[in-house]
């Protein structure tokens, strides 16, 4: 089988999954769905935390964790899907990366509920934690790469997941205060 790899970029409710191969380039491209189309799900959305604030403190955690729930298990259910349909084609998936914010640390559920701009940042972050930990759970390691301008950089590195990328990554050279970051190109999975 043939080494692959899978890069997911994450919008509200839905992402694209491109899966580039050492030899051949992109292998697949195509739409992941995280949230489900019965009434329910409709009802609920694609953005949970503004849901979560119309409910009130109390009842958001509940809610948020059944959401939570929900989503992993159809994030699982699409990537392993995919996957499965790669190693049909004589594809191994050895690795994932998720395009990241460059945001910090989200506070406590009482002051993102407070707040429309961090509302829509949990909302974000909620669906990107929902696509490492569905990779995860299908044994694929997951690579953060942070979106900077039209680059990216490298947030957790494993040696042996990076000779998998380093032809589709070109280096350029990094004029920041941290001599050791990695800056790339743009890759195929972040331009969707």
């Amino acid at each position: 089988m043939q080494r692959a790899a899978i890069g997911v970029r994450m919008h509200s409710g839905w992402g694209v999954l491109v899966a580039v191969a050492e030899s051949a380039g992109i292998i697949e491209r195509c739409r992941i769905d995280v949230i489900s189309d019965d009434r329910d799900a409709r009802q609920r959305g694609n953005q949970p935390y503004h849901r979560a604030a119309e409910l009130g403190v109390a009842n958001a955690e509940k809610y948020l964790a059944e959401y939570t729930v929900e989503t992993e298990r159809l994030a699982r259910e699409a990537i392993g899907k995919a996957i499965a349909e790669m190693k049909k084609r004589g594809y191994h998936i050895t690795a994932a990366a998720l395009l990241l914010p460059s945001a910090r640390k989200l506070p406590p559920l009482p002051q993102i509920l407070a707040s429309h701009p961090l509302i829509r940042t949990a909302e974000g972050e909620l669906f990107r934690a929902t696509i490492r930990r569905a990779c995860e759970s299908l044994g694929v390691p997951v690579l953060g790469l942070v979106s900077v301008s039209s680059q990216i950089t490298l947030r957790r590195s494993s040696a042996p997941l990076l000779p998998l990328f380093s032809e589709r990554l070109r280096p350029l050279e990094d004029r920041s205060a941290r001599p050791r970051r990695l800056i790339t190109r743009l890759p195929p999975w972040a331009r969707a």
